[in-house]
């Protein structure tokens, strides 16, 4: 290298060193009140030192400072918490609306002004305050949801949280979950809710058939179906038209939001649901299996299953059965084996009939069946219905 090039970068560095040296100089936080500096390094030394002492911080100078980082919540903070614990809610109110200026995600700022809100009487304000929490504080969720739901016993409270439901709201769920819980709020209401958070609709028919009440769940079930949310997804799935209201529903087993247990849904991990229509189910053959099924009412009469399927089963070996019993409790009242399958896709048929005396509510279910010697099955199920007929005659 050339004494030239040796001499311009020795110039070089020397240039940058010195340029190093103001920057530190001049970003360095004044020691006293006379140095002088910049303000935003000052403030974020004075922020820091807070930060470390906490509650020895000098709150007065550091607040008294604030507008040198008018971005910086934190002691609009540190005053917020002093003024909560002192029980000063009109100072807590203000301090709280300068905390969320800043910092949009403070779940102190949003708890005090959601409480501010609700003691004047302001329900969509209070929302706006209250509903971010679910995301901001995700660990109290639950906790929300619940103050939430007591809340909604009034129904000026559930009138206003309605419409936010609608477009899948992340603390649906939990808070129709919570709702449903408490109780205080009729069924009709808990329908109406309901309908706009299509994954909370199972756990609602759940508790109503558990207790009883399946003519009240299939009334929810229906409006769930007829609002809409599930139709246009059955469209987007298959071409084929919307899903109605069927006996059984829907028949070719498309993909669709709608829920258990008036619609299909798998009782194994074995048995899943292909987007384009049917299912699935893989059998090990050791032990009996319940695979999948759906609820429905049923009226006395005589009738016809009509399943369309193929597979590999063997009665030996492990076969699959169809069987039909009353909805809640109680033995089979008709069953039907498939313990021969081929490739190609074959319709079955089987009668079969009610007696006046049997449950409103039936469920019709696959289950898997061990032959003598276990051996794994597979089917796959292209559609299933159920066909009234004419009674057989008495034998004279």
């Amino acid at each position: 290298m050339s004494l030239l090039a040796r001499t311009g970068l020795a110039v070089l560095f020397c240039g940058l060193a010195i340029t190093a040296l103001l920057y530190s100089v001049a970003v360095m936080p004044a020691k006293t009140e006379r140095q002088a500096g910049p303000k935003a390094f000052a403030w974020t030394a004075a922020e820091s030192a807070c930060f470390e002492a906490y509650e020895n911080c000098n709150r007065e100078r550091l607040v008294a400072g604030a507008p040198a980082a008018p971005l910086s919540a934190r002691p609009f903070a540190l005053q917020l918490v002093e003024e909560i614990v002192s029980g000063e809610e009109a100072a807590a109110a203000l301090t709280a609306a300068e905390v969320l200026k800043r910092d949009p995600r403070s779940r102190d700022a949003r708890q005090v002004l959601a409480a501010e809100a609700l003691r004047e009487g302001d329900i969509d304000a209070f929302l706006v305050f209250f509903l971010p929490l679910f995301d901001v504080d995700r660990l109290q969720a639950d906790a929300y949801a619940d103050f939430l739901a007591g809340l909604s016993e009034a129904p000026e409270i559930r009138a206003a949280i309605a419409p936010k439901l609608e477009g899948g709201a992340v603390w649906g769920g939990a808070y129709l979950g919570a709702l449903t819980r408490r109780g205080g709020v009729s069924v009709g209401d808990l329908i109406a809710l309901h309908v706009h958070v299509p994954s909370a609709q199972p756990q609602l028919l759940g508790r109503l058939t558990a207790a009883g009440q399946w003519d009240m769940a299939y009334v929810a079930f229906s409006e769930f179906t007829d609002a809409g949310s599930v139709n246009a997804v059955a469209r987007e799935a298959d071409a084929g038209g919307a899903l109605t209201l069927s006996v059984p529903f829907n028949p070719e087993l498309r993909s669709s939001p709608a829920p258990a247990p008036f619609n299909w849904a798998a009782a194994s991990p074995s048995a899943r649901f292909f987007k384009e229509g049917g299912a699935y189910a893989f059998y090990e053959g050791r032990k009996a299996e319940t695979l999948l099924g759906q609820s429905f009412p049923l009226s006395p009469g005589a009738y016809t299953l009509v399943a369309d399927h193929r597979g590999e089963a063997t009665e030996t070996g492990g076969f699959f059965r169809w069987q039909i019993a009353c909805a809640d409790t109680g033995p089979a009242l008709a069953s039907f084996d498939v313990s021969e399958l081929k490739q190609e896709v074959s319709n079955r048929a089987w009668d079969f009939e009610l007696r006046n005396e049997t449950c409103p509510y039936l469920g019709l279910s696959l289950h898997g069946i061990p032959g003598s010697f276990p051996r794994p099955a597979w089917i796959e199920i292209k559609s299933v219905r159920l066909k009234k007929r004419k009674p057989e005659a008495a034998a004279p």
